[in-house]
């Protein structure tokens, strides 16, 4: 592995294979059923795929080239997901408006290439999108889209104005405020630009003016607090930030009646535990009424039933490796088999951080070869060399953040890459408040429950060489010849003589290649063929 500069930092995409057992799916949809359990495995029962480019850069100068390494990958299997080999990658303005697009061979889940920034692209902000056609068969878009800056190579860096307006948002723990138990609230602070801001502290007031409690809020901006609210009371949450610039916001009213749930993660003991809370009002109403939760993730569900009967608040405490590696939901049914609360929760018991190290580095001429070790066997990486104090690359994202975060959670996430940037005790606390504060998940019950929609896109493998032959002679057993190309070995294809045609799919052929063709008797004797070819599709792109 060679780079041409020797003060550089190597930016790494590193494809991890987590190793996990799932029963066999089918993509034939069964007709519906009134449990969410069996609606839910319905759902998710054609697989799903998540993609993601690693980009060389974020900044890019007019003329040069965004290359790229992409990773499609089996959310079900945990795994490259093999079956589609078209990766559509387009780049588009800050208006939404397609600039430029082009398809890339994806072989065993892996892609790459590159798309040129010429002069007709004016500096401003652009988005890269990868897409594959089976993604449009679900209603949501498991596409990859990423920010790019463009400059011009006389821009100056424009200096950011402070940003003084702030929305605190207060979000009790499963979606509830309920009076007279105890309830865990979310805190998310952000700026008018919807990004996370750190204040100095956040504290909570009851209407007196008595302080109750406060909490700490990390860099992201988000923290919690416990209370048991009643009620007639009333509290505030006053942010102070370094500038001593205050924000407040009140605590909306507590239900008279309702259910929340407070989860603890023991990560140390490999457990996840989790209680449902009433009060006292609440719980004489549903002695009688059953409920049961989903443990769920990407349709493999765990269904666990239960009652307020008892008097106690039902308290659970599961092994965190019987669940899957990454977001898991508990999700909240009554007896009607409605959804009434929803939590998520991240389980890294079984997320396998890859761990690349610098074995050593040899200077040879210009170049210096280096030698890195990873922790998993047969890891793919892809390198992105750039010099040391580089202000051009400052992507949020990185592969465990594509493929085992953002997929779940609905709305903005303002750097999803941080959680797992050495990944500890402390990142994985993190990582919970934004799931605490991020709310619902992104699979939505009403289209779960919806009926099913057939499955109208087919993995693409490839492309359709089709040819049509002219007046020629030939006998029955002719073949034509496809000559070799980057991607084929020469092969005989078989003539269709009633309809005068030859087929051969799957055809991967690249942008600019010469196709050729030869007219192949029995005996292997070649003539040129009077024929003409479609490529069915747009070629693939170098």
């Amino acid at each position: 592995m060679k780079y041409k500069r020797k003060n550089a930092k190597l930016r790494l995409a590193i494809s991890y294979p987590f190793l996990m057992l799932f029963l066999l799916f089918c993509y034939s949809l069964k007709g519906q059923s009134n449990d969410p359990d069996i609606q839910l495995q319905n759902y998710f029962k054609a697989p799903r795929e998540s993609i993601y480019l690693h980009l060389n850069k974020s900044v890019f100068l007019v003329g040069e080239h965004i290359w790229f390494s992409g990773y499609v990958y089996d959310k079900r299997k945990g795994q490259p997901f093999k079956e589609t080999t078209n990766l559509h990658v387009s780049l588009h303005d800050n208006l939404g408006k397609t600039i430029k697009k082009k398809v890339f061979l994806a072989k065993e889940g892996y892609a790459h290439g590159q798309l040129k920034i010429d002069t007709t692209y004016v500096q401003g902000t652009y988005y890269v999108r990868a897409t594959t056609k089976w993604m449009q068969n679900f209603k949501e878009d498991d596409s990859f889209v990423q920010k790019i800056e463009v400059k011009s190579k006389n821009s100056k860096e424009a200096q950011q104005q402070p940003i003084e307006n702030y929305d605190v948002q207060l979000l009790p723990e499963g979606g509830h405020l309920i009076a007279d138990i105890k309830n865990t609230i979310g805190v998310k602070i952000l700026d008018s630009l919807g990004y996370g801001v750190q204040p100095s502290k956040a504290e909570v007031f009851d209407k007196a003016g008595k302080l109750l409690t406060g909490t700490k809020l990390f860099s992201q901006g988000m923290g919690k607090f416990e209370l048991i609210p009643s009620l007639s009371s009333s509290h505030e949450v006053l942010i102070t930030f370094p500038n001593g610039q205050t924000v407040s916001q009140v605590l909306p009213k507590a239900l008279k009646k309702g259910i929340n749930i407070n989860l603890t993660s023991n990560p140390q003991k490999k457990q996840v535990g989790f209680v449902f809370r009433t009060n006292n009002g609440t719980r004489s109403l549903l002695k009688d009424k059953s409920f049961y939760f989903l443990i769920h993730k990407d349709g493999n569900a765990k269904k666990v039933e239960f009652s307020f009967a008892d008097g106690e608040d039902p308290t659970f405490f599961l092994d965190l490796k019987t669940l899957d590696p990454g977001v898991n939901t508990i999700t909240l049914f009554n007896d009607a088999g409605k959804p009434i609360l929803e939590r998520l929760f991240f389980n890294s018991y079984g997320v396998d951080q890859n761990k690349v190290t610098l074995l050593s580095k040899e200077n040879q001429g210009d170049s210096i070869v280096v030698r890195l070790k990873s922790t998993i066997p047969n890891t793919v990486l892809s390198v992105s060399v750039l010099p040391q104090r580089t202000k051009a690359y400052d992507h949020k994202d990185n592969i465990l953040s594509a493929f085992l975060l953002k997929p779940y959670l609905s709305g903005f996430v303002e750097n999803p890459g941080y959680y797992f940037e050495d990944f500890d005790s402390s990142k994985e606390y993190q990582l919970d408040l934004l799931l605490l504060n991020q709310g619902w998940s992104r699979y939505r019950w009403d289209n779960i429950f919806a009926k099913e929609t057939p499955i109208k896109n087919d993995f693409e493998d490839g492309f359709v060489l089709l040819g049509t032959l002219n007046a020629i002679k030939y006998r029955e057993k002719d073949n034509i010849l496809v000559h070799g190309t980057k991607n084929h070995p020469s092969q005989s294809v078989p003539i269709d003589f009633e309809k005068k045609q030859f087929i051969l799919h799957p055809y991967f052929p690249e942008n600019g290649e010469t196709l050729r063709f030869s007219l192949q008797s029995k005996n292997g004797k070649l003539t040129k063929p009077n024929m003409y070819v479609k490529v069915l599709g747009e070629p693939l792109t170098r």
